[in-house]
C-alpha cells in the first residue's frame, strides 16, 4: 500500500483529514509511531474529528495500549 500523495496533497497537509487518512495509511504500512503522531496532530487540529480519533485507538490497540485506545473509540 502506497499513500497516495498526489489526492492528498489536494487537501492541503495542515488539513484534520490529510493527517488523519496519512496516519491510517502509515498505520497499514506498519508505521506504528508515525501513524500515531499523525493521528494526533489531527486531532489537535480538529478535536471533534471522529474519523482521527478512531484511527488513533486503532493504532493504539495495535500497540498494545487498549486503555488509551479506548478514550478514542468513545469520542
Amino acid at each position: 500500500m502506497t499513500i497516495p500523495t498526489a489526492a492528498m496533497s489536494e487537501l492541503g497537509n495542515s488539513t484534520a483529514i490529510y493527517h488523519s487518512h496519512r496516519g491510517a495509511a502509515l498505520s497499514e504500512l506498519e508505521k506504528i509511531w508515525e501513524a500515531v503522531k499523525e493521528c494526533e496532530k489531527a486531532i489537535n487540529l480538529d478535536p471533534k474529528l471522529f474519523i482521527a480519533h478512531n484511527n488513533l485507538a486503532l493504532v493504539l490497540l495495535r500497540l498494545g495500549q487498549v486503555d488509551n485506545a479506548r478514550k478514542h473509540s468513545v469520542k
